[in-house]
């Protein structure tokens, strides 16, 4: 009907009931990058200011607002991806607190980039490894000292593989792959995550794990958020 087109949809007491006790208390989440948020000017929000039509109208940007477009952490080679680990602590918290009581999965999280050439460059991928090793340090201080209930991990990805858009272009995986012969070679990150992640049974924060092979223990960042942007 036209004339209810403005009209706000609401649930019936039929699909209430339906739905209710349904959930079973666990959010999967995927979590790659983070990036710069700002308020979009879409008329709508005035009415909507707390739907996702609304949000979905959002200005987002991994290079900032400013001129200089300086990236919020370190950028990978295809365009959307940076490294930040800060952002998977605070984009848990953001869930915890809009979703209390509820036990997170981290079910996708990781580094891709383009191939260097020579196979030896691609095996020694420091800068995924320090990608993982930021990303599960904060995932782990979240748990530990924001007591979120992180109850599991998953690195994507185990192998190189077609990436969607990206095709074969962007590789994911911590062990290599060579497409034409299909051998499979472990990467210095398969290493890491066989001497110091996969041993333990739960996320810990007592220590901060150690740096990967030659790279230094965190990337600089040389952009602060003004007061009215978020970072997420």
């Amino acid at each position: 009907d036209d004339d209810d087109d403005d009209d706000e949809w609401q649930w019936t007491s039929k699909e209430l009931d339906l739905v209710h006790g349904s959930h079973d208390a666990h959010f999967f989440l995927n979590t790659y990058t983070t990036r710069y948020v700002r308020k979009e000017t879409w008329p709508g929000c005035r009415t909507h200011s707390e739907s996702f039509l609304c949000d979905i109208q959002g200005d987002v940007s991994g290079r900032g607002f400013e001129a200089d477009k300086t990236p919020i952490g370190k950028p990978s080679s295809n365009g959307w991806l940076f490294h930040f680990g800060r952002g998977a602590r605070a984009n848990l918290n953001w869930h915890h607190r809009r979703y209390p009581n509820r036990t997170f999965i981290i079910t996708e999280n990781g580094w891709g980039n383009a191939s260097k050439g020579a196979l030896a460059d691609d095996l020694r991928d420091v800068v995924r490894c320090s990608y993982f090793r930021d990303y599960i340090t904060n995932i782990s201080a979240a748990a530990v000292d924001d007591h979120v209930n992180v109850a599991g991990y998953f690195a994507w990805s185990l192998l190189d593989n077609y990436e969607w858009a990206d095709g074969f272009e962007t590789r994911f995986g911590i062990v290599h792959v060579d497409y034409q012969t299909q051998r499979r070679t472990p990467k210095l990150s398969a290493t890491y995550f066989k001497r110091h992640i996969t041993h333990t049974s739960s996320l810990q924060q007592t220590r901060v794990l150690p740096p990967c092979e030659g790279h230094h223990r965190d990337f600089p960042l040389a952009f602060t958020a003004p007061s009215d942007y978020y970072v997420i």
